[in-house]
């Protein structure tokens, strides 16, 4: 072993000046004489910086792992918070869309633990109110944590006529339009409900006219001003079961804005054997074709929005599974005919068709069963042809005929008798 002055003089020897005995003399005759008691306290200083530097480390780990936990379960508590803030507003703003705004936008409603949701309500979009809710957990504290939820909510919408139309709305050869309650079961008797209303914005000579052997088992309104006497006109093999009268204000026909999402465009188009699920969520569709006995089936609320023409005819289907719900956005024109089957639930609120300015014509004809609320106010409408419709229709203008059979859901004109489709569209 070298000699401590060899490995730098004094300072080595001041160092094991802790051995015990003749050390230093040892050293000086080459023999090293160490203390085993030094010995160990050296191992014991170096056994403890390391433990030291090893246990910072270990606390270091430990701190960020119990910070990430922290984190994120103050995120998901953020997004709790947000949630709870849509359960919160949807209520009142399905109730009154433009009171709820007056009520709850820029609101922040804290809680006494320091939490709190804050709402933002946009009623600017025709037909839908956008409803933001954010979360803030512990707010203002540095560990503070928001999260947001964007609702996309579709107002309130009543149908309250059986056939309302902007302009002329008729009935003719053998078609009749009556009444039931989906509510209270399903259609079973022609006119033995009388609540099969019909009415139009529009005024002068044969505004609503019941034509050859027609009949509607309601009453009949004109427009704003209108004469009732002079401006519905029914012929005499035709059938008025209730009162005229007019408008005392006019029904807003305001066409439906195309909602944005849904992905890119795509055909939809089945035939034959074919069968094909929609659940849950929103989709776009450039057209959409069911032909030949194929079945689209509707599992979930489901919303389409459908940039070209849809056709539906000889014996297709779309079938809408318990409890599921479909909502379509239309912007070319619908065709459905031939034995086609839409929506055999007799319940016409699950299905809702909305047509937006740029939607031009509805056909149901030869056969074809359907049960819907359809609201197209930029629409020519057509119901004829032994058809049978359950359910409403507003358009421009309403066309029913030929031994065609309309029959009324009353549900659709109470509030929340069409199930509209909506619900989150994005988090963040």
């Amino acid at each position: 072993m070298r000699h401590p002055d060899m490995l730098g003089g004094r300072y080595f020897k001041g160092l094991f000046s802790v051995f015990k005995g003749a050390c230093p003399e040892g050293w000086d005759n080459g023999r090293p004489c160490m203390n085993e008691g030094g010995a160990l306290l050296i191992g014991l200083i170096i056994t403890l910086t390391i433990i030291a530097i090893a246990g910072a480390a270990i606390v270091s780990i430990t701190t960020t792992s119990t910070f990430g936990e922290i984190f994120a379960n103050l995120h998901s508590r953020a997004y709790y918070l947000a949630e709870s803030g849509g359960r919160y507003a949807i209520p009142m703003i399905k109730a009154d869309p433009a009171q709820a705004e007056i009520d709850l936008n820029g609101r922040t409603f804290p809680f006494d633990n320091g939490e709190e949701f804050i709402l933002s309500v946009d009623n600017a979009t025709p037909g839908i109110t956008l409803l933001e809710s954010e979360g803030v957990s512990q707010a203002g504290d540095w560990l503070e944590v928001r999260a947001k939820v964007i609702y996309s909510i579709p107002k309130s919408f009543i149908f309250p006529y059986a056939a309302f139309s902007d302009g002329r709305l008729t009935v003719d050869n053998w078609a009749y339009i009556d009444s039931y309650d989906s509510s209270s079961g399903p259609w079973y008797s022609r006119g033995a409900i009388r609540n099969g209303h019909v009415g139009t914005n529009r005024t002068g000579p044969n505004s609503v006219w019941l034509r050859r052997y027609s009949a509607v088992y309601g009453n009949a309104t004109v427009g704003v001003g209108g004469n009732p006497s002079g401006h519905i006109r029914v012929d005499a093999t035709a059938t008025l079961t209730g009162t005229r009268g007019a408008l005392l204000t006019a029904v807003d026909m305001t066409p439906m804005a195309m909602p944005t999402g849904g992905g890119t465009p795509v055909d939809l188009i089945l035939q034959g054997t074919d069968t094909y699920i929609f659940t849950d969520g929103s989709y776009r569709l450039n057209r959409m074709t069911i032909l030949d006995n194929a079945v689209l089936n509707i599992s979930g609320n489901v919303t389409l929005y459908a940039e070209n023409s849809i056709r539906i005819s000889n014996s297709s289907r779309i079938d809408i599974q318990a409890g599921g719900s479909l909502t379509i956005y239309a912007a070319r024109n619908m065709v459905v005919d031939t034995s086609a089957m839409v929506n055999g639930t007799q319940n016409p609120g699950s299905l809702v068709i909305f047509g937006t300015s740029t939607f031009n014509t509805l056909t149901v004809s030869d056969y074809a069963i359907m049960h819907a609320a359809i609201y197209a106010p930029a629409a020519t409408a057509t119901i004829e042809d032994f058809v049978t419709f359950y359910g409403s229709i507003m358009a421009d203008q309403v066309d029913i005929t030929d031994n065609a059979a309309l029959h009324y859901d009353e549900a659709l004109g109470r509030s929340g008798g069409a199930a509209v489709g909506g619900g989150i569209i994005q988090y963040f």
